[in-house]
């Protein structure tokens, strides 16, 4: 949920390239990733954000469309309206 929350601010965000936040980030274009075993490749992304403007101001807006045409609470809820939808029309249980 952080993520989602700095995204909407045009943050960038570093993060590790595991579980969800590999699949909600796409890398060098809405965020930066790195192996969490490898603490050095992190604090070279954090420093290229640092010294770097534009790459900052372009991951923050990509960031900022993605979670506002994606992430909303309006797409959530359609989201999952689709999802009830099919369990009713297939009749699976869940």
């Amino acid at each position: 949920m952080k993520a989602f929350e700095y995204m909407a601010l045009r943050k960038p965000v570093v993060a590790a390239a595991v579980g969800q936040l590999n699949e909600l980030i796409s890398d060098r274009k809405t965020g930066l990733l790195y192996k969490p075993e490898n603490p050095t490749h992190l604090s070279y992304l954090i420093q290229e954000l640092i010294d770097d403007l534009v790459l900052r101001k372009k991951i923050g807006n990509n960031a900022y469309s993605w979670v506002r045409k994606n992430r909303t609470w309006d797409t959530n809820a359609k989201m999952i309206l689709k999802c009830a939808n099919n369990i009713l029309k297939t009749g699976d249980n869940i």
